[in-house]
Formats: structure tokens, sequence, C-alpha cells
């Protein structure tokens, strides 16, 4: 990872850092990049992929623990381009398992932007992107 924005709601200019570390989804390990959530937080990884990869694989979506009135919206961005589209959202209930085609990607973007849930409460949900995997 080249950098990242911190989890953050819009109007605030600082927030909570994303983390790397071993989380538990459906009562399984998981090693992910991990922030804490709550109404209107987003956040960005970025990754410097230098046209050295073809395919990205992982995982994406709440741990467990997360509050089951949240979702989130994951975008992946390649140079500026939008790589799922319609971007995936996520809920609390499953997980979605992403494979994209990166290659001559040279800048990666993984954005999660936490959506309004009509209802939904304003606890804090651990969102993550984890088991990523890079194939040449």
């Amino acid at each position: 990872m080249s950098s990242a924005e911190a989890c953050r709601a819009p109007a605030v200019a600082n927030g909570v850092a994303w983390q790397f570390d071993t989380i538990n989804f459906l009562d399984q390990p998981i090693d992910a990049f991990s922030c804490t959530m709550l109404g209107g937080t987003f956040g960005v990884l970025h990754f410097d992929l230098a046209q050295q990869y073809r395919t990205l694989t992982a995982k994406a979506g709440f741990a467990d623990g997360s509050s089951g009135q949240h979702a989130a919206q994951l975008e992946i961005v390649a140079d500026g381009r939008p790589l799922l589209s319609p971007p995936e959202v996520l809920t609390t209930t499953a997980a979605v398992d992403v494979s994209v085609d990166v290659t001559g990607v040279r800048q990666l973007d993984i954005r999660l932007t936490e959506v309004h849930v009509p209802l939904g409460d304003e606890a804090t949900s651990k969102v993550f992107f984890g088991d990523a995997r890079l194939s040449k």
C-alpha cells in the first residue's frame, strides 16, 4: 500500500486510521485492512501497482460484531476509472468476493463509503477489505 485516507465523515478533517490486522468474519480469521465506520464515513486505500499485475481478488464486508444496521459501498478505481460497475454494496449479513482485471494499472484505489440505511443506527461498525491477492 502506498498511502491511505483516514476513514472519516466528509465534514471532518481527521478520522480513524486504517489498520492491517487479523479480523474475524463468520468466526473465521481474515488478514485485512479494516476501518471503523459510522454514518457518512468514507476511506480510501491507495496502491501503486506499477503495471505489474493482472488480477486482484479479495473479500470485502463487515467484521463480526458490527452493527446490523449498516451498509457500505465498495468502489475499486484503477487510474481514475471504475472497475466495478455498479459499485458493490456491502451489508453486515454477507461478504462480497471481488475479482477484477488490473492489467496495465498504475494506481489502484479501494474506496469504502458508509451508505445510509433507513432506520439504521449510529453504532460503529468495522468494514474490511481482506484476503487480497494480486497475481501476475
